[in-house]
């Protein structure tokens, strides 16, 4: 018995959302400064968390 030929694409991505973005975008100088933010307001989140997991 012969069935359709049929292809599934997967919902998944071996690529990294870098290899999407040219390297010249202008996203790139935005993501670097985000996440120089994130190192610097690290200890503030922490802080917050920790507030909120002693109640």
């Amino acid at each position: 018995m012969r069935g359709a030929d049929t292809f599934a694409e997967s919902p998944f991505t071996l690529h990294r959302l870098d290899d999407f973005v040219p390297g010249n975008h202008s996203l790139r100088p935005i993501r670097q400064t985000v996440n120089e933010a994130q190192v610097l307001m690290d200890a503030l989140f922490a802080g917050m968390y920790e507030a909120d997991i002693k109640g």
